[in-house]
């Protein structure tokens, strides 16, 4: 099922949340949580305030798991992957497992972090008694710029003659020309964000230009159609890669952009579209 073209959604009805069908109005699975959320195909995490745990749901309403009681740790979201880490107590024993909604079975791809491996330090940045930086790549050369900073993955900011590009990594090549007058540091390692005059300019799976400098930013890649959020002075928006925007503003939207808040009342933003449904009205 495409997860925009679904009916069926959580709301928020005599202090619980209930599921309905937007369509027909009505009320399902004769069932209330305290917290609830949408499906994903055939599966919604909620939260069952007689067990005191978390569970799944089908689309009959039905738990997924009978016994033990279970605690939400992380969760992870893609277009065709949508993964929740439970810890689950039962028996005075206690078990950690990952359950993909999108698949509606319990899965194993979790992969610890080899903490024995040797690791790697970062090139050192040199600040030079002259005021300059220089940095050693990994292929043994040496470049000196104005400054110098390593931001991720991606390469890192230098600036010339009071203005900044970037540079590869590895080999020191300039990738990003040296012509912004700013740059900013952002939770991403896919984006590098410079500003000229009064536009910020991303750099990451496509060049994007905006006047707004964003507080989150969504997966580069082909899959999802999102950007980023930022904020303007009538609130908070998602940008889309087609440059369109939500139909308005809200006063807060969720790091996911799937739950936004506005006057008290929450939405729904479906996934990779503009789609806006009541979630909680006061």
């Amino acid at each position: 099922m495409d997860y925009n073209k679904d009916t069926i959604f959580p709301t928020y009805s005599k202090s619980n949340f209930v599921y309905v069908n937007l369509k027909t109005k009505d009320t399902l699975f004769n069932k209330k949580f305290k917290e609830a959320y949408p499906f994903v195909k055939n599966s919604a995490l909620i939260f069952d305030e007689k067990t005191n745990s978390y569970n799944i749901i089908d689309r009959n309403g039905d738990f997924k798991f009978k016994e033990g009681t279970l605690q939400k740790i992380l969760e992870t979201n893609h277009p065709y992957k949508s993964v929740i880490r439970f810890l689950k107590f039962e028996d005075n024993s206690q078990q950690i497992f990952l359950y993909d909604l999108y698949e509606s079975k319990i899965v194993n791809e979790y992969i610890k972090p080899n903490i024995c491996a040797e690791s790697v330090p970062p090139p050192v940045i040199e600040k030079l008694t002259n005021g300059k930086y220089s940095l050693i790549l990994d292929n043994g050369k040496k470049v000196t710029y104005d400054f110098i900073k390593a931001l991720n993955s991606y390469g890192y900011i230098v600036k010339k003659n009071n203005l900044f590009g970037a540079i590869d990594y590895k080999t020191g090549k300039v990738i990003i020309p040296i012509l912004y007058n700013n740059y900013a540091e952002i939770n991403t390692s896919q984006i590098i964000a410079l500003k000229k005059g009064n536009i910020w300019y991303y750099y990451g799976f496509t060049l994007l230009k905006s006047k707004y400098l964003f507080s989150i930013f969504f997966p580069q890649d082909e899959f999802d159609k999102r950007f980023g959020i930022y904020k303007n002075q009538k609130g908070y928006n998602i940008l889309f890669k087609d440059h369109s925007t939500l139909p308005q503003e809200f006063d807060w939207i969720s790091d996911n952009g799937i739950l936004a808040k506005k006057n008290h009342n929450f939405y729904f933003i479906q996934f990779n579209s503009k789609n806006i449904i009541p979630y909680y009205k006061n």
